[in-house]
């Protein structure tokens, strides 16, 4: 049955249907040609004789003919056959190459080419070795070597190719030494697939593995696998720091071992139902009494998850923590919530009469801040009081001395017109002095109206306030003032600056020029003042007594004033939350700081 099935599948090929139809005319030809001569000719034997000579050769003709024709289709067929294979290699997942015993490749498919990004002409002129990875290699030859020494002929391996753009490419290669009919080598046939992807899903699978067992082992919780009989699988390391036993002491072993006492049995009981299916493992915090190696115990609190549909590892995962000193404190706790109640009710009467106290405190603050708005009230009418009560006569007095001076002055001796004169700048000094009384009294009960302060125009107002004195004492003045706005209480920079700059002026009107310098720094959250002048200075022992109210370094009929500028000046930058100061030097002049914050 074979042969026959054989046969017939022979007649699907084109050849051997000429070379059957061959068979038919040849047969006629031999047998059926003489008998057709016979009816035409007869018994003429001479040309019988001629025509059977010329049959011979006609015959030998045609059998050449049919054979080249046959050979010729045959060769046809071979190339069809090498071209559909050449054609399926360029485009199979497995490449054919060939390299001769140096290593020098012989032939390459297109998409070996295309794999390693060369041309066919740039691999030919390479050997493997150029392209193989360099910590390869000697594997690779290693290889090779026992293959030409005959222990073993064909062999499989893994390595890698570096590319042309120097990416590198992992290979599988099952490789085969071809001989001759002696045996001897002659080329290598190798058989190449890329396993870059796999290769590159099994990094990534390593490091994931590294990295959550990296997790796992320093986690200062501890973790265990339990198998379906109950015996631990794995033990996290941090089991050593938990019980005292290594990983590998305990793995192996029943859990049940490691459990403490009475609750032994009862876990071993939960176990049994766990694995019969009759329990179902859930997700609750269990608490459990552990054996530590060095006999002692340890109170563990457990949350398990059942893994037995998992198809690689099967049986429970326990994650675990020790709460021993947890358990401790709660003791702790108990027995301090017992006494707590004794406490609280002391804590609460002690604490009542603490507030009766600040009762009393408080009751006496107000008291004592109400008296104070009192006195602040009755300060306030009586600075107004002062003022008009005490203006109203010194009119009085000034005008009646204008008129004697004016008017009289021809009847008064140089005594009287000297006592005037004394009379008039007793009179005019005193009248300043109120109203600085009344500058210092006011700035306690005005309103704090922060608005946009351009620096260096309020600066130049108040330098032309005192143009007719800078001009007649000649003074310099030098500014160092940014062009920027401040938000401060504006009555109370303008108050800062005509007392400092004013002081300056009077203090240095006797150096020959007068020199004054502003300047101006905004510093972080700060607005920072410096007035400086090349005046008569003092004794930095009077520091802390220059800001206060009254208190003058100088006689009245050395330098004019009222001892209140810089006094008004102190109590403006306190109720700004600022402050100042002085550094100064006597005959060598003297610079003012005030530093105020930013207002937001």
């Amino acid at each position: 049955m074979k042969v026959k099935e054989d046969f017939f599948s022979l007649k699907k090929f084109p050849s051997f249907k000429i070379a059957f139809a061959y068979f038919l005319v040849s047969l006629f030809w031999i047998f059926g040609s003489d008998w057709l001569l016979f009816q035409f000719v007869g018994n003429n034997s001479e040309l019988l004789l001629k025509v059977g000579s010329y049959k011979g050769t006609a015959f030998i003709l045609l059998t050449t003919l049919v054979l080249y024709f046959l050979l010729e289709k045959r060769e046809q067929r071979i190339a069809e056959n090498r071209e559909r294979i050449e054609k399926t290699e360029a485009v199979s997942f497995v490449m054919r190459t060939l390299v001769n015993l140096k290593g020098n490749f012989i032939k390459v498919p297109l998409n070996f080419c295309e794999m390693l990004g060369y041309t066919e002409e740039e691999l030919l002129t390479k050997t493997f070795q150029e392209i193989t990875y360099k910590e390869d290699l000697t594997e690779n030859l290693i290889f090779f070597e026992n293959a030409l020494k005959g222990s073993k002929k064909t062999f499989a391996f893994e390595k890698r190719y570096v590319a042309k753009d120097g990416k590198i490419i992992w290979v599988y290669i099952n490789s085969s030494i071809v001989e001759d009919k002696s045996g001897k080598p002659l080329y290598w046939l190798n058989y190449v697939k890329n396993i870059s992807d796999r290769k590159e899903i099994e990094e990534k699978l390593r490091q994931n593995e590294e990295f959550y067992r990296t997790i796992l082992e320093n986690s200062f919780d501890g973790i265990m696998i339990i198998d379906q009989n109950g015996k631990i699988n794995y033990a996290s390391s941090s089991v050593k720091v938990l019980f005292g036993y290594t990983p590998e002491e305990m793995i192996g072993n029943s859990v049940l071992d490691f459990v403490a006492g009475e609750q032994r049995e009862i876990s071993k009981e939960r176990l049994a139902k766990i694995m019969a299916g009759e329990l179902k493992i859930t997700s609750d915090l269990i608490e459990r009494k552990m054996l530590c190696k060095n006999g002692s115990t340890t109170i563990i609190e457990s949350r398990s998850a059942d893994l037995s549909k998992n198809l690689i590892i099967k049986g429970i995962l326990t994650n675990f923590r020790d709460i021993t000193e947890r358990k401790k404190a709660e003791v702790e706790l108990q027995k301090y919530y017992e006494n707590l109640e004794t406490k609280v009710k002391e804590r609460t009467r002690e604490l009542s009469e603490r507030n009766e106290e600040l009762r009393q405190e408080i009751e006496k603050r107000e008291q004592a801040e109400n008296l104070l708005k009192s006195k602040n009230e009755e300060l306030k009418t009586f600075a107004y009081t002062v003022s008009h009560d005490l203006k109203a006569p010194l009119r009085g007095i000034s005008g009646y001395a204008k008129e004697l001076t004016e008017q009289h002055a021809s009847k008064i001796n140089k005594r009287g017109i000297f006592c005037l004169g004394q009379i008039n700048s007793a009179t005019k000094n005193l009248n300043n002095l109120i109203d600085s009384l009344l500058d210092y009294s006011r700035i306690e009960t005005r309103t704090l109206n922060l608005v946009e302060i351009e620096l260096d125009k309020t600066v130049d107002l108040v330098l032309r306030e005192r143009e007719n004195e800078i001009t007649q004492t000649k003074a310099e003045i030098l500014t160092e003032i940014p062009n920027a706005k401040f938000k401060c209480w504006e009555i109370g920079v303008l108050h800062i600056f005509r007392n400092l700059i004013g002081n300056a002026l009077k203090y240095s009107s006797h150096s020959k020029p007068p020199k004054i310098k502003i300047k101006i720094e905004i510093i972080e959250d700060n607005c920072l003042f410096m007035i400086s002048d090349n005046g008569i200075g003092f004794d930095m022992v009077y520091h802390d007594q220059i800001f206060g109210l009254f208190n003058r370094l100088v006689r009245q009929d050395e330098f004019e004033g009222t001892g209140a500028g810089l006094a008004i000046v102190k109590k403006v930058v306190n109720k700004l939350n600022g402050k100042i100061w002085a550094e100064s030097e006597t005959g060598i002049g003297s610079t003012f700081f005030v530093k105020i914050p930013i207002s937001k």
